[in-house]
């Protein structure tokens, strides 16, 4: 599972996580909500509630970049 978050002179916005390798979906929910959560923040922007049957398989692959009041994210999800 590849993970990186990028704060530039304090600022946060900037992620990329990959969960789509073999073996990596158990934790991929986590890498996902820690990059979202430490990177673009959940005062506006907040995850839904995953059920533990999402949990269990969750694969996410992209780039997620938060400028000023916006989030755009390239995300590929199963």
């Amino acid at each position: 599972m590849r993970g990186t978050g990028a704060e530039v002179h304090g600022a946060r916005g900037v992620f990329a996580v990959d969960s789509t390798a073999p073996g990596a979906a158990p934790r991929g929910l986590d890498a996902f909500r820690r990059g979202w959560q430490t990177q673009v923040g959940d005062d506006v922007f907040q995850l839904p509630d995953f059920s533990p049957d999402t949990v269990g398989d969750f694969r996410v692959k992209g780039n997620v970049a938060k400028v000023h009041g916006a989030a755009i994210a390239d995300l590929h999800a199963a």
